[in-house]
């Protein structure tokens, strides 16, 4: 706890030494000088004993106990003040590292025996569990000559998973039948699958196949089988934690965008009656065996949201045979990661494997950069030189990708934000082809 003079004090101070220029210049000044400069030190001194007795507010904090990656998130102060007259103060909430905050400092007034809250926005930017540990306030005297600091401490933990709020935006949309407004297309209509759901009434447009010829004589009427796509198969995503996921595009690491994706396309597979499980590898190995149902999504999210890209390089080779280890059930394997040429090797031993027993699918991610290089307008020399050099890496890059392509891979080549649409369209094309 500190005393600090205020802006106002200071300012008397200043004012009276001024004053005192003029004691040499007319001596009957003098007396009204001292009169003045006895006055203000016996009021500082009144307004600091007044100052020193006010009681400090007794400070909580309201914050959401889990955070989703990237979203904006309100956070309320509640100041109360039960003992004594009202207070003058302002507040700053020290945030811990990884949060961009909007107004996370004001001032206010807390009535006598009341109580007053403040608010600002939180936006988490680094997954993980973080301490939210300090509040400090300057409390300001009846008169405004001094203020006092305090630092109180006022402890919440909460942590930062990956965006689980675009799925609540993707349920929403679909209740509705509306995901086509975020660019997810089902490529089946239910009636067009390969498992059995149920007899109905014949509709125009059924195919002459699926008649049940059998309910049909019984019921003296057309009857048809409707079919769905099977459930209860498995998907296996591998995640590569490697130093090339430490890339940011945006605010986000490659990691942290093909973590929202998993987390979504999870939500997805669950919808359609499958199961989806995680493997991690290049410097963390953390499995989770496939599951299904709406309880996957919180396994998932605990289980992953506190990790972090590596500075290790990535060992598909080594991740292929763990998974063919732990995996038995056939699966789509879907290979997250950002790859170059010098992985080809390596990487096709590692889908070689795998593809004895699982159908796989490498998801690819390319730098955003690249797009927006080849985009703008070439104005010097050195805007030139930028788009040649992009130029040649984007073919070099595409040679590499297209001898991948020529091995019978699966490949979906993206940039991070159009990655979780990209996977849920490939997912459920996939499905739709029985490639699963």
């Amino acid at each position: 706890m500190n005393l600090l003079p205020g802006k106002r004090l200071i300012a008397l101070v200043l004012v009276l030494a001024l004053a005192g220029v003029l004691n040499p210049l007319y001596p009957g000044f003098r007396l009204f000088w001292w009169g003045a400069a006895l006055l203000l030190g016996l009021g500082a001194l009144y307004d600091a004993w007044r100052l020193l007795r006010l009681p400090a507010a007794d400070i909580t904090r309201e914050l959401p106990g889990s955070l989703p990656l990237g979203r904006w998130r309100e956070v309320w102060l509640t100041f109360d003040n039960p003992r004594g007259p009202a207070l003058e103060l302002e507040w700053i909430d020290h945030h811990p590292e990884g949060f961009q905050v909007e107004q996370a400092s004001g001032g206010l007034r807390v009535p006598a025996s009341g109580h007053a809250r403040a608010r600002y926005r939180i936006r988490p930017l680094l997954r993980g569990a973080h301490a939210f540990l300090q509040v400090q306030t300057r409390l300001y005297s009846p008169w405004r000559l001094w203020q006092r600091d305090r630092i109180d401490t006022v402890r919440n933990e909460t942590r930062v998973y990956p965006d689980f709020a675009a799925i609540a935006h993707y349920a929403l949309l679909a209740t509705a039948s509306h995901t086509h407004h975020i660019g997810i297309r089902q490529t089946r209509q239910r009636g067009e699958g390969t498992e059995f759901h149920q007899l109905r009434e014949f509709r125009e447009g059924d195919a002459l196949r699926q008649i049940d010829w059998k309910a049909t004589m019984r019921l003296q009427k057309p009857i048809t089988r409707e079919f769905q796509d099977e459930r209860d198969q498995q998907i296996f995503c591998l995640l590569d934690c490697g130093y090339r996921m430490l890339t940011q595009d945006g605010e986000l690491s490659h990691f942290d965008h093909c973590l929202n994706a998993v987390l979504l396309l999870a939500f997805v597979a669950s919808r359609q009656g499958d199961a989806l499980g995680i493997g991690t590898f290049g410097g963390v190995d953390r499995w989770l065996s496939p599951a299904k149902g709406r309880g996957n999504i919180n396994r998932l999210l605990n289980a992953f949201y506190d990790i972090q890209p590596t500075r290790h390089a990535a060992d598909f080779q080594r991740a292929a045979t763990e998974l063919v280890r732990r995996q038995r059930k056939r699966s789509l394997v879907i290979i997250l990661s950002n790859l170059r040429e010098e992985d080809s090797g390596e990487l096709l031993t590692a889908t070689r494997l795998l593809s004895r027993r699982h159908s796989v699918l490498i998801a690819n991610l390319r730098e955003q950069i690249l797009d927006d290089i080849v985009e703008q307008p070439v104005e010097n020399f050195h805007d030139a030189v930028t788009m040649a050099s992009a130029q040649r890496y984007k073919q070099q890059r595409g040679d590499f990708l297209r001898r991948l392509a020529g091995h019978q891979i699966n490949l979906l080549d993206t940039t991070p934000r159009g990655l979780t649409i990209g996977l849920i369209n490939r997912y459920l094309r996939l499905k739709a082809e029985r490639v699963i």
